[in-house]
């Protein structure tokens, strides 16, 4: 459907979220190969999540990346960030891999020094301790498969996630997520085709226990909104 599209269209970019956002499951890299392999574009895949996806199937690091089939299909290009699988959304911090070619156009227009000193040191740091790392993502996925049995055990429709996210659908989404709202809990809602679900982030232990708490059914009216912490409402 990608390639008929980009067909049709004459797309000169074609930007693929693997795994994807907000499903949560990952492409597969033959299918990848196909896509860059028939269509006169830049093939584009968003690679933020691969890292989670790779530890939550206990495949070695790497194995579901596009980045090796570059140097046989020279129009793809694998955008990379720091931001989730190395818990530096703050740093602003990302990365692009692509063959020679496409590498020197993208030099020549970039802007001149676009990283940020402070930011490239906690790069650096977050690379060189591959064993916190590790653990980090374990303590995700680990998380995850406990929101995911909460959402089970309330008997909702979910998608299978490798990611740290999880889209699933309640009975009200748009209640659901006004109430939690309320609470200080955001979660992700959508218009069109999504508007019956809605797309958790996974957090930790104490906060993905108090956002199964409050999406729990209750009887009578929801609460009021209580004052949180100092650090306010919970963010995406």
């Amino acid at each position: 459907m990608i390639r008929d599209a980009a067909r049709a269209t004459a797309a000169r970019l074609v930007w693929i979220c693997a795994p994807n956002n907000p499903t949560g499951d990952a492409h597969d890299l033959a299918e990848i190969e196909e896509l860059a392999n028939s269509v006169d574009a830049l093939v584009a895949v968003d690679e933020v999540y691969v890292e989670l996806a790779e530890a939550s199937l206990g495949v070695e690091r790497g194995a579901l990346s596009a980045i090796g089939l570059i140097e046989r299909h020279p129009n793809l290009i694998v955008v990379r960030s720091m931001s989730k699988a190395y818990g530096l959304a703050g740093a602003r911090l990302g990365y692009l891999v692509a063959g020679p070619e496409v590498a020197e156009r993208l030099d020549g227009i970039r802007l001149s020094l676009p990283v940020a000193a402070p930011s490239q040191r906690l790069a650096l740091a977050a690379l060189g301790d591959q064993e916190a790392v590790r653990l980090r993502h374990e303590t995700l996925v680990d998380e995850r498969r406990r929101v995911e049995a909460a959402l089970d055990g309330l008997g909702w429709e979910r998608l299978p996630s490798v990611t740290n996210f999880i889209l699933f659908r309640p009975p009200d989404a748009g209640q659901l997520a006004a109430a939690l709202h309320r609470e200080g809990i955001i979660v992700r809602a959508y218009d069109g085709d999504l508007a019956a679900w809605l797309r958790v982030t996974v957090r930790s232990g104490a906060e993905n226990d108090r956002s199964s708490r409050e999406s729990a059914p209750r009887r009578g009216d929801v609460p009021p909104r209580r004052r949180w912490g100092r650090g306010g409402p919970y963010t995406r």
